[in-house]
């Protein structure tokens, strides 16, 4: 049984990555096939219990993009957006005010239009009076223009904020599922090497009933035993809480088996090359730009302020008995307004000043972004090629391992072998099996940061209808 997961392991890891820029990701969405059973994780099913399934990153992460409240909050900002740049806009459309009037006047002198009324005779009586008015911006030095421009730049910066997001949570649900696989196949590691070590132990504690072996090896074969036992059960509790803690992402989950997603091959490419795509696709970029945007169409809508504003204002008003008993009176007019504000208290000054030390601050903030991508990059970089050599270095070590367990094990059933170094070549063989899924959980860890930093950690790749 070792030889052949060896030769899968090797057979695995000669295409673990296969040259193209995209995720391939094995399994399908809810593929009920029962799998061999995992202590404390994927156990054999039984009449009462459900079959358990193979369950491919591809479908959790379809699970996670679509149940996440962060998500969601994050796209009602996009449509916040959406409706601050109609509002921006509505300002370059006619704007349309009816007003309606009704009292009871006194007037002292008062208006008459008959003839024989006194002149300075008071009157109380009711009046009405209707306006209709109608109210185009004509110019403003392009500041409601340039406001518009800022906030729809902010609403493409939201869409940004919100990959943001969905790329924070598909990190977190990668590192997640990576845990929950790396920890299934530790468990089932340890049901081996448990059923192993009290084999060792039976057949040692018959040699010693026997007087052909000492109690003292017996009772280290029997110490090393209850410490795998109690090292398997918080192995299980720290299985339990990366099921939590994927779930809590995802939302509920049937009993599932865990399978190994691959990645492309990265350190084909240079890290040259990685930079220079993560400047240009990198989110994180993309915002900062946007951001930076806004604010230089804040600054001209700024220098607009100190330019005079033009509207067009078209008046019609009815009124009735308005100042006495005239009866009813019409007027019209359409005018051209021109204001011009010749001082403000420096109020447009220190505006222009605050912008454009925004715009200090926001290339300052870029240079502190573009500083932690970079690093991020060269860290998850070099991580995969070291991680890589080891990999390669611990099948080797695992193989010699497995043969050299085999002669142990052979040399003891014919009662030439040592009891301790059987005992101690089990654990070793045991310590290499569980390190390579731990290499191979953070091979693709650091691959999948690797494509978030240079902008192609793309939901399209888990899950078309994310």
């Amino acid at each position: 049984m070792i030889p052949d997961l060896l030769a899968l392991r090797k057979q695995r890891h000669a295409h673990f990555f296969p040259n193209i820029l995209m995720v391939v990701l094995a399994g399908s969405l809810l593929s009920y096939v029962p799998v061999r059973a995992y202590a404390g994780a994927a156990e054999k099913p039984t009449a009462s219990q459900p079959s358990v399934m193979d369950l491919s990153l591809q479908s959790v992460m379809l699970f996670a993009l679509n149940n996440n409240p962060e998500i969601k909050i994050s796209e009602e900002h996009e449509e916040q957006a959406g409706y601050a740049t109609q509002e921006a806009l509505s300002v370059l459309y006619p704007q349309l005010d009816v007003t309606v009037k009704a009292a009871e006047e006194y007037n002292a002198p008062a208006n008459f239009t008959s003839p024989d009324a006194t002149i300075g005779k008071s009157d109380t009586g009711p009046s009405a009076e209707v306006i209709l008015s109608a109210n185009q911006l004509l110019y403003d030095g392009s500041t409601s223009r340039e406001e518009v421009k800022r906030r729809e730049t902010l609403q493409d910066s939201s869409k940004l904020q919100t990959e943001l997001v969905r790329e924070k949570i598909m990190i977190t649900t990668i590192e997640s599922y990576l845990e929950v696989y790396r920890l299934q196949n530790t468990l089932a590691e340890y049901d081996s090497f448990i059923a192993r070590l009290r084999q060792i132990v039976k057949k040692v504690r018959l040699m010693a009933d026997a007087g052909a072996e000492s109690k003292a090896k017996l009772k280290y074969a029997e110490s090393r035993l209850s410490f795998a036992e109690a090292d398997y059960t918080n192995t299980r509790a720290a299985y339990n809480d990366a099921l939590t803690d994927l779930e809590f992402l995802t939302g509920k989950l049937p009993r599932f088996q865990a399978k190994a997603p691959e990645v492309i091959d990265l350190i084909q490419i240079q890290l040259g090359e990685y930079k220079k795509m993560a400047e240009t696709n990198n989110t994180s970029f993309l915002v900062n730009a946007k951001e930076r945007q806004a604010l230089e169409h804040e600054l001209q809508g700024v220098n607009g302020r100190y330019m005079p504003t033009v509207n067009m204002i078209v008046e019609m008003s009815q009124s009735h008995d308005t100042g006495g008993e005239v009866g009813r009176d019409r007027s019209a007019v359409a005018l051209l307004q021109l204001s011009y504000k010749i001082f403000d208290g420096y109020a447009r000054d220190a505006s222009k000043g605050r912008v454009n030390s925004q715009l200090q601050e926001i290339d300052y903030r870029r240079e502190r972004t573009r500083r932690d991508i970079m690093q991020k990059l060269k860290l998850a970089y070099n991580q995969i090629i070291g991680l890589e050599n080891e990999y390669r270095a611990l099948l080797d070590e695992t193989e010699a391992n497995a043969e050299l367990q085999a002669l142990y094990k052979e040399q003891f059933e014919l009662g030439e072998g040592d009891v301790i170094a059987m005992v101690e070549g089990e654990e070793r063989l045991f310590t290499s099996r569980t390190r390579l899924y731990r290499i191979e959980s953070d091979i693709t860890n650091n691959s999948y940061s690797l494509l978030r930093q240079i902008g192609h950690l793309d939901r399209e790749g888990f899950c078309e209808n994310c």
